[in-house]
Formats: structure tokens, C-alpha cells, sequence
């Protein structure tokens, strides 16, 4: 029977642990949720603005500059969406 006890007090101690760690997780996790969520500001270059006269939107991601196309609604880096505008010139033209 003191097997049985002792198994159940380590369970116990364990649970109690879990407990402690998880709601230290969850605080840490609510003070970064905050931070996270706050909107990069997004400065655009001559090719920025031309993506965006094109119909692409930016979003800043990262310190990055990531923009969604405007016929599929993925999101691209400014190299990609520079390079698809270039080939929609050349194909129209």
C-alpha cells in the first residue's frame, strides 16, 4: 500500500508543477501577445509605390516588406511582386 501512496504523492507534486509552469507561461505568452500586435510602420521606396499603384498591398513583416498580390491574395517578398510586375509589363507590352 505505501507503493501505491507514494505513487499517488509524486503524481500530485508533478500536477502541482505543471500547474505552476503553465500559468508562468500563460503570463509570459499575455505580455508578448501585446507587443507582437502592435502594426509595423511600412516605408515604401520608388518600387513600393509602384507595386502599390499596381494593386499590390504591403504589410511589414519581420522587418521585411511582404506584399499580397492582387490576382491570387498570396503574399510575396518585394523581389517577387518587382519581378511578376516586370512580367506583366513585358507580357502587356
Amino acid at each position: 500500500m505505501s507503493g501505491y501512496l507514494d505513487l499517488a504523492r509524486r503524481i500530485r507534486a508533478a500536477r502541482e508543477r505543471s500547474e505552476e509552469s503553465k500559468s508562468w507561461l500563460a503570463s509570459e505568452a499575455a505580455t508578448n501577445v501585446r507587443s507582437r500586435h502592435q502594426p509595423e510602420v511600412v516605408h515604401l521606396t520608388s518600387d513600393g509605390r509602384k507595386l502599390k499603384a499596381a494593386g499590390f498591398k504591403p504589410k511589414a513583416r519581420g522587418g521585411k516588406i511582404i506584399w499580397q498580390r492582387p490576382d491570387t491574395g498570396f503574399w510575396v517578398s518585394q523581389e517577387m511582386a518587382s519581378h511578376l510586375l516586370e512580367r506583366r509589363g513585358i507580357e502587356e507590352g
